[in-house]
């Protein structure tokens, strides 16, 4: 994890459901939304940070009930 550009996202999800990503700086903004429906099994996101300012970030994915959060570093 730093990251200064593309950032590979991966979930697995038990069914299809809705997801949600979103990217929060320590100010609690959302800086980046993306929802959608996921597969079942493994789901792929490749995500573009290239225009986000430096600093650390924390990504939570909801999908179907799941929660996961994951602190990124961009550079």
């Amino acid at each position: 994890n730093p990251s200064s550009d593309m950032v590979n996202v991966e979930f697995n999800s038990e069914n299809a459901a809705q997801y949600r990503m979103q990217l929060v700086d320590m100010a609690g903004r959302v800086v980046f939304s993306q929802n959608g429906e996921s597969m079942t099994g493994i789901n792929k996101f490749v995500l573009n940070l290239g225009e986000m300012a430096a600093g650390v970030y924390l990504l939570q994915t909801e999908n179907g009930g799941m929660n996961e959060v994951t602190r990124l570093i961009i550079e």
